[in-house]
């Protein structure tokens, strides 16, 4: 920063006269102390006080930074003040100190999106949970703090969590109720698939419309050679849902799901389905979960007329996770690319008649030297107009 930026800013803050302001403030660099004149960038602390001064017209907050932010002033408050995302690098005690003053000087708060690398994961209490539309939380809370938060939270469209392990929550007396939440977007980290699985079985989500299943990779995992993914068992959950359920989009990061179950997955979604991810981070072995007979039933014959799995498919991510026979993934490809099937739905399903949509994107990285054929076939289809592109992992990465 230089003097020139601090009269630009100065400048723009008076030129936008009253207008609610939305602000990225991002400051990355050797760890810095305002209350330490001596080591201080004095320009950047100038910045933060020209941007304080109208504290009353924040709109929304996006922080990224190292840097000790300029304490609030008691009694102020941001009327205009929806949406705030932090990921401070300082000291974790004045992180959450001023991340509850801001919040409680926001009175129309309704999105919190919190990436501190803090080890306090303690949710405060004192958060607006009954306006709330997105809350993103990147500390460890138990599951039982996440139905808590669910049940509070009737207006939450988007929730985002890491979850805590709890032991033996799930055998509590009195045994827990399902908690009813009208969210429409939901990601969850855990390294604990087995406990994921309760949790979901103690949710009923009739609105959810992306579901993310993240098993972490952090410095501990990548210590490990190959470690293993860990399998997990979700068509419980998608089952269980209600007649509006329609989930239309799925992502599952380092998950196995066995094959006969994620075919009977993908029918439960197969109404509605528009995006699929399946992903595998390099420090584990790929899951090869992608089969032949997963391909097939996506797979539109044209000449019998069968009825493929997932008729909106429209974008589709394979990362380290293809373990079907070279040719098979581009024989379903082209047959999304080129059919004009139209598909009448089960009568389970509704008795909608819907066209199969053909495939916009596709996003795949298979092992080293594995698909020749796919590789040239898919190509073609990038040239042709397919988004996306076909890729190989790194030797070693097998």
């Amino acid at each position: 920063m230089t003097h020139s930026h601090l009269r630009a800013i100065n400048k723009f803050l008076k030129l936008s006269r009253d207008a609610p302001l939305s602000l990225t403030l991002e400051f990355h660099g050797p760890r810095i102390n305002i209350s330490n004149p001596n080591h201080t960038p004095k320009l950047i602390t100038a910045a933060f006080h020209l941007v304080l001064d109208n504290f009353h017209r924040w709109r929304s907050i996006t922080c990224k930074t190292n840097f000790e932010l300029p304490s609030i002033p008691e009694g102020s408050v941001a009327p205009y003040l929806e949406h705030v995302d932090f990921e401070f690098h300082y000291n974790e005690l004045q992180e959450a100190a001023y991340c509850r003053a801001l919040v409680a000087a926001a009175p129309n708060l309704c999105s919190y999106i919190d990436n501190r690398p803090s080890h306090i994961g303690e949710v405060p209490d004192q958060r607006p949970w009954t306006q709330f539309h997105k809350f993103h939380f990147s500390n460890p809370i138990y599951a039982k703090k996440a139905l808590f938060l669910l049940d509070r939270a009737k207006s939450l469209v988007e929730f985002r969590f890491v979850m805590l392990y709890s032991k033996n929550f799930f055998l509590e007396e009195p045994p827990l109720f399902k908690t009813t939440s009208m969210i429409q977007s939901m990601a969850i980290i855990s390294e604990y698939p087995l406990e994921l699985q309760l949790f979901l079985s103690h949710l009923d989500t009739p609105n959810l419309d992306s579901l993310t299943l993240i098993f972490p990779v952090d410095r501990f995992t990548r210590n490990y050679r190959s470690p293993r993914y860990c399998s997990i068992s979700i068509f419980p959950f998608l089952s269980s849902a209600s007649d509006s359920f329609r989930l239309s989009s799925l992502g599952l990061y380092n998950l196995m799901v066995d094959e006969s179950e994620f075919i009977d997955c993908l029918r439960i979604l197969s109404p509605s389905l528009t995006d699929l991810i399946i992903q595998t981070e390099e420090v584990f072995s790929p899951l090869k979960m992608v089969t032949n007979n997963v391909l097939k039933s996506l797979t539109c014959n044209g000449l019998t007329q069968s009825e493929p799995l997932c008729p909106t498919l429209k974008n589709l991510t394979l990362k380290r996770c293809v373990g079907a026979d070279d040719g098979v993934l581009s024989d379903m490809v082209q047959s999304r690319l080129s059919s004009q099937l139209t598909v009448v739905n089960k009568p389970s399903y509704g008795t909608a008649v819907a066209k199969l949509t053909m495939l916009r994107s596709l996003n795949v990285v298979f092992t080293v030297h594995t698909h020749p054929v796919d590789e040239k076939r898919l190509n073609e289809f990038y040239e042709k107009g397919l988004n996306g592109a076909v890729q190989f992992a790194p030797r070693g990465l097998r």
